[in-house]
């Protein structure tokens, strides 16, 4: 069984779950100290941000950010609580379709990207799809990713445009409108909007768009349960 860190049901709990999966500094070719500072960082918010808002939450970081990992981690969240929904956060490195890799998400201890379809299919193996909420993707070119993980079952999901820069403030101001209720696109269009992003963009690479779109159900929310 993975380390799981469970919370007590509260008020704000609606019979869900969240997974989050944080791991920048594998698979990194540059920036390696700012993205150990960044994991470190995305962790600690991702905690702090959901403790009142999920019954189950199980954050892989570091060497536990492995795809085995992440499918057994599904797979212990839904036998955990009967009929919950999953949400799933990637906070990883990714590839677009017109790389040397093809469009695919890098997990720790891997020395080859996971294939998107190829993880679609695993996801499908492993869980019930009705059993998936939205997904959250920071990993760069996570946009071109969305309609594989729509197959794989999440009811809505988000991703970049082109490379991710602006990180955890995005994250941030994402997952605080979520917790209030609001439809994910709005959750979305408010980490959007962050003035940052641009800044950061411009200064921290020539490719960076951080601007994320989503497809799926762009009204999907908590009382959606």
């Amino acid at each position: 069984m993975l380390p799981l860190v469970t919370f007590a049901k509260s008020g704000n709990a609606r019979n869900r779950s969240l997974l989050a999966v944080v791991n920048l500094l594998d698979h990194a070719s540059k920036h390696k100290w700012p993205y150990k500072m960044e994991d470190r960082h995305a962790g600690r918010l991702i905690e702090r941000k959901t403790k009142k808002h999920y019954d189950d939450f199980l954050l892989l970081k570091k060497d536990q950010a492995t795809l085995e990992n992440f499918l057994k981690g599904l797979k212990d969240l839904a036998a955990k609580i009967p009929d919950n929904q999953i949400d799933v956060i990637f906070y990883i490195h990714g590839h677009s379709p017109d790389s040397l890799r093809g469009a695919a998400l890098c997990f720790a201890g891997q020395a080859v990207c996971v294939p998107l379809n190829e993880l679609s299919q695993m996801i499908r193996d492993a869980i019930d799809s009705s059993r998936l909420g939205y997904l959250y993707s920071d990993a760069c070119w996570g946009s071109t990713h969305l309609s594989e993980m729509m197959n794989a079952g999440f009811k809505v999901a988000a991703g970049t445009l082109k490379v991710d820069a602006n990180h955890t403030s995005n994250l941030r101001r994402f997952l605080k409108s979520w917790n209030k209720g609001n439809y994910f696109q709005e959750a979305i269009d408010f980490a959007n909007r962050n003035p940052l992003t641009k800044i950061k963009d411009s200064i921290l690479d020539k490719d960076a768009d951080s601007f994320k779109v989503v497809m799926g159900d762009k009204g999907y929310r908590w009382s959606n349960d």
